[in-house]
């Protein structure tokens, strides 16, 4: 999956199941061991990502969060404090994805 798809489906997956701050999901650190996503569970920008990947696959998880951080003007590893910032709103997730997937489109990424 390129890129670019990759953000946008991540953007689509929290419109159609709603967006969550604190962990990926719901279920994550809440469980001992290794939390498994539920399908239908709300997700945070990271998770949503790690979702429409497989949830385990990193190569393309990586690539995207990459890209996301670049259009947010920060590290990738920062996104999760960017997105569980208290004021910070769905809408604005979502267009920061919407945003990194047009440039990762742009780039042919």
């Amino acid at each position: 999956m390129k890129i670019s798809e990759t953000l946008d489906k991540a953007a689509d997956h929290i419109v159609e199941h709603g967006w969550h701050q604190g962990f990926y999901w719901p279920t994550v650190g809440h469980a001992l061991g290794e939390p498994e996503y539920v399908e239908g569970d709300p997700c945070c920008a990271l998770g949503a990502l790690s979702v429409v990947e497989g949830v385990n696959v990193y190569a393309g998880l990586t690539m995207a969060m990459g890209f996301l951080g670049q259009h947010l003007g920060m590290n990738a590893m920062s996104i999760a404090d960017w997105n569980d910032t208290p004021e910070r709103t769905k809408d604005e997730v979502l267009a920061a994805l919407r945003g990194a997937a047009k440039r990762a489109e742009v780039l042919g990424k």
